[in-house]
């Protein structure tokens, strides 16, 4: 069967996956600030004995996370995507780490936003698919313990931060689901999830 490859940035893991079936090869490597040097380099290491015109689809992180990385991330799959021609899966790091939860219960998500923030999201695992019962917005410090307290019973809260490695193989199996139901999403569709204006130096502004 051709393959799909997986993209996760948004962090200062890089995580890759090769979907090949239904099962993911992924690879994680702490690339810190050097990703945008060996981001290109990772990718033709890890995708042999595959070739770039056998893939059928790519799939990427959009975020929310480092803003820098993420748009790396998003534009490296959005190029590839738009030069093999083939579909592009946008999927956020939320829905991502729910989908990576093996329970049937409500499962809310939260990422460290910092600032004493958070990224936050509610879903519900449905099959392979994961719903929205509440979607990913910017909640902040002083509002946490409300939004926490408003989650239904028997919800699981998973906390990203605990987390040291990315959920590439979620990510790559939720596109992988997607893509057999017969989702061919263009490449112009995807775009970085920014739920937080990017900072921008004083100097620029000048």
């Amino acid at each position: 069967m051709a393959p799909g490859l997986a993209l996760h940035t948004s962090t200062d893991i890089l995580g890759l996956g090769l979907q090949i079936a239904d099962k993911p090869r992924i690879l994680t490597l702490n690339e810190g600030r050097a990703l945008s040097e060996t981001l290109q380099l990772r990718l033709e290491q890890f995708l042999p004995p595959y070739r770039w015109r056998d893939l059928v689809w790519i799939a990427v992180c959009i975020g929310p996370g480092s803003f820098t990385s993420t748009r790396l991330g998003v534009m490296t799959a959005r190029t590839l995507a738009q030069t093999l021609a083939i579909p592009l899966f946008g999927i956020d790091a939320l829905i991502a780490l729910a989908a990576a939860q093996d329970t049937s219960s409500p499962i809310a998500v939260r990422l460290d936003a910092r600032r004493g923030d958070f990224y936050a999201a509610l879903f519900e695992r449905r099959g392979a698919e994961i719903s929205i019962l509440r979607p990913a917005g910017l909640v902040l410090a002083a509002d946490w313990p409300a939004w926490r307290s408003n989650l239904p019973a028997g919800c699981l809260l998973v906390d990203g931060e605990q987390s040291t490695d990315p959920p590439i193989a979620a990510l790559s199996e939720l596109a992988h689901h997607r893509y057999e139901a017969g989702e061919r999403p263009h490449w112009q569709q995807v775009e970085p999830l920014y739920l937080r204006p990017p900072p921008i130096h004083p100097a620029a502004l000048s």
